[in-house]
């Protein structure tokens, strides 16, 4: 859903004459493979403050190689957490659970990962969602 709420809101940003400038290929790499850093960095056995400071580095780095706009950082923002909320209530139903928890049975830095994720899945979902050059 954060992937897709992008390309809708470009449309609408579009009819308001302020539209970002679309990703290229290497901005669809680079914001994947940082939030595969940010993933991994959840694995890494320090403690969670550490790990959530890695990953909001590596969320600044992706927000700033994506398009930098107030847009993208509402939608990240919206996604860190509201994604969480919606992993407390799983957690809370006994769906799963998080091996290390700080609050209501979720991981301290999950948030951050939820940063990350939507820096990439949004540049992603513009890039793919892009008209082809021949339009």
């Amino acid at each position: 859903a954060v992937g897709v709420l992008r390309p809708v809101l470009d449309r609408w940003a579009l009819r308001s004459g302020s539209p970002a400038p679309l990703p290229r290929w290497m901005h669809v790499i680079v914001t994947l493979s940082l939030f595969v850093a940010a993933y991994w960095n959840s694995v890494m056995p320090l403690p969670w403050p550490y790990v959530s400071g890695m990953m909001l580095a590596t969320f600044g780095l992706g927000w700033l190689v994506s398009d930098r706009t107030p847009l993208t950082l509402g939608i990240a923002v919206t996604a860190a957490s509201g994604g969480p909320a919606v992993e407390a209530l799983l957690v809370s139903q006994g769906a799963f659970q998080h091996l290390r928890d700080t609050a209501f049975g979720l991981p301290g830095w999950l948030s951050f990962l939820y940063l990350n994720a939507a820096i990439a899945l949004t540049t992603l979902a513009r890039f793919l969602s892009a008209p082809s050059p021949a339009q």
